[in-house]
This record gives structure tokens, sequence and C-alpha cells, in this order.
């Protein structure tokens, strides 16, 4: 049923094409579909293509690296973000930056400005702005850039070298920043004049403009993954193999008024993307090119959705639509009904 929804939203224009995994009790399944763009002769979609997971690396990366610097002490949740970055202008804690209420806007458009800003010139901003807590959620890219630095700040490593060490290499992902064979990533967006010239569609380069300006690595996007990889992630997860049991529950547990837990987002009040099948604690994430990824702990269950919905143009919001469609369908696949597990799959 899964693979029948994605086969029919390639046909009504809601990608290009697709790549899924469903898991649960240890065994993987997996699908494609499509096209890598809607280009004529365009190369079908592999188990091994890459893809630009956009705000998944909100989760993939920088909460996963957080939370493993938190079960060693050297990251406190309550500390003040200035304890890290003395350069910071706000009073906002750790926490806040990882529940998106840290009083950071959800982002700048630095991209449109002239000149084109510099690294260091978006990161000036970023730090020197005002960062007051709110009280109410504002999803916010620059809140995990920051996030990204403190990271960088304590631990001595670049992002990239984190990543690589403490989650790719220990769970065997083909994953990372700044992809070296492009020709395997699915495309994204038309290629915008403030870009370096190129081809026409952005292929392992990161779509998101902020990231771009800062060299393609950064705590809000920039990571690339095939779909076994974000497999193997959501499986060690479920499986405690990375973070500690008590990691993962604290960590993924809703906190305050919102549906956000530390990083992630839960399906609370059945109001996320992962639609009215998953219980309310299953918690997950999406990404702006048209990725998302699902997860119940208590059922030992996962689902995820790899696309580049954003090829020719990101003015395509049909994915909205189809997000919920897929996840329910993948949930009843798995044997999860309104939040109950079935005896068999």
């Amino acid at each position: 049923m899964p693979l029948a929804i994605l086969e029919a939203a390639v046909l009504e224009g809601v990608f290009p094409g697709a790549a899924f995994a469903l898991g649960r009790d240890g065994q993987i399944s997996f699908g494609t579909v499509g096209k890598l763009s809607p280009q004529p002769g365009a190369a079908t979609v592999q188990l091994e293509t890459l893809w630009d997971l956009a705000s998944l690396t909100k989760v993939v990366c920088t909460t996963t690296l957080a939370a493993l610097s938190w079960e060693t002490g050297r990251l406190a949740l309550d500390s003040p973000v200035q304890e890290y970055l003395p350069e910071f202008a706000g009073s906002a804690r750790v926490r806040d930056l990882l529940l998106h209420r840290s009083g950071l806007a959800a982002f700048h458009e630095f991209h449109k400005r002239q000149p084109i800003p510099t690294r260091q010139q978006v990161l000036d901003e970023i730090l020197g702005g005002p960062a007051e807590p709110a009280g109410d959620t504002v999803y916010s890219d620059l809140g995990f850039i920051t996030l990204g630095l403190i990271l960088e700040r304590i631990e001595g490593l670049r992002l990239e070298e984190l990543f690589a060490q403490r989650v790719a290499g220990p769970l065997g992902l083909d994953a990372g920043f700044r992809p070296e064979d492009r020709a395997r990533c699915a495309p994204t967006e038309t290629r915008e004049p403030w870009r370096e010239a190129g081809p026409e569609f952005l292929q392992g380069e990161v779509h998101d403009p902020t990231c771009a300006l800062l060299g393609g690595v950064a705590g809000h996007a920039g990571l690339f993954a095939n779909v076994r990889s974000v497999a193997k992630f959501a499986q060690g997860l479920v499986e405690c193999s990375l973070l500690k049991p008590g990691t993962m529950g604290e960590w993924t547990l809703r906190q305050g008024s919102s549906s956000r837990a530390l990083g992630w987002d839960t399906n609370w009040e059945h109001a996320s993307s992962a639609g009215t099948a998953w219980p309310e604690a299953a918690f997950g994430h999406t990404g702006f090119t048209g990725t998302s990824l699902w997860v119940s702990l208590e059922h030992q269950a996962f689902a995820v959705l790899l696309t580049n919905r954003v090829c020719p143009t990101a003015e395509n919001r049909k994915i909205l639509e189809l997000r919920p469609r897929f996840h329910e369908a993948a949930a009843a696949s798995l044997g999860i009904e309104s939040g109950t597990l079935r005896a068999s799959v």
C-alpha cells in the first residue's frame, strides 16, 4: 500500500522520485519509485541514491551529537548558550535551542542580500542578534546553526567530523556533508542566479541557501544520505545502540505546551505529518526537500520517506498532503493501528 501511494504520487507530480524504508522488530523493507528528475532520460531512483536530507540534519546529526555530548557531561541542557559561545548576545539556554523557543528567528534570507554576505558575516549576525527565550515555539534554523557551533566549540572538531566519527562511523552509514560523488545524488531545485555557475539543477549541492553560504555544513541542514543509511540510523534509535535507553526516553519526550521534544517533533494530538495512526508518543521530523522520518519506540518501528519534491521547484507543495497518507499506510503495513500494535505485519 505505501508503494502504491508513492507510485501514484509520481504520476500526480508530487515529486520525480522517492525511496522509503519500513522497519519493525529488526526487520526492514525498502522500496523506490520514479526517476531522479523530470528531465527526459533521467535515471531511475536506486536504493543507493543520495538525498539532500534538509532539516532531517537537525535530528540525524545535530540532535544526536548533542545527546551524545550530554551523556558524557560535556553539554548541559540548562546552561546558558553564552557559557559555550561567549559571543552569543542572548540569554537562551541550550534546552531552548533544542525546543525551538530560544527567541531566535526562524531564518533570514541572507542569500537575497547584496552583496552576498560571507560565512563569518552570517554567523556574526546570528550570534549577535537578540535571542531572549520566548513563550511561543518558533521553529528556528538559526537555533540549530547555533547548536552546531556549540558542539564544535566543546568537542574541538568540525561538525562534519563529529558526525563522521560518532554517528556515521559507528552505525556504518553512507551519509555525510558535501558528497564527493554528486552523480549519485537526487537533484533538487533549479539553480538560482546567486549561486556559483553550474548545472541546471542542484545536484550534490545543499539546497538550503543559508547552509550553502556557510559552506555546505551547518547544524540545521546539509546532510546527504541514502535510504538504507537513514533506516540504519532509525534502527539504531529503536535498538538504543547509539544512545542509551534513558537518553532516548528523555530526549524524545514532549516538553511544554507544544509538540516539541528535545530536537525532535512528536505526534502530539495526531497533528503531525505522521497522520493519525502513529501514537502520540511517536517522534520524528521532516525536511524541506521532501524527507521525513517517524519512529515509535513502543512498537520498535519506523518509517522513512526520502524525496526530492523541490525538483524542479520548491513551489510544489503537494508533499504536505502526501506525507500523512504515506505514514498512515506505513503504519498499517507495520501493524500499527491508532496507536495499538497488531500481532502480524
